[in-house]
């Protein structure tokens, strides 16, 4: 399982060091949940949302950050 960060109303992924990107093998992978969600809380933007992508998985899904 692969945790990214996006932003829900442009669709962009973290890439990390502030940087966003609108291709999801460029987002940072993070090793945990704890971290991706601490991470995107440091963001403070207000619709990041956590991502879960499951390899063989048809789609992904999505947690709000709140």
């Amino acid at each position: 399982m692969t945790r990214l960060l996006r932003e829900k109303k442009s669709g962009l992924y973290y890439e990390g060091f502030g940087k966003w990107t609108a291709h999801k093998q460029n987002a940072f992978e993070f090793k945990d949940n704890q971290s991706a969600m601490a991470c995107g809380r440091r963001l403070k933007w207000p619709n990041v949302e956590l991502i879960f992508k499951f390899s063989g998985f048809g789609h992904d899904v999505a947690f709000p950050l709140r």
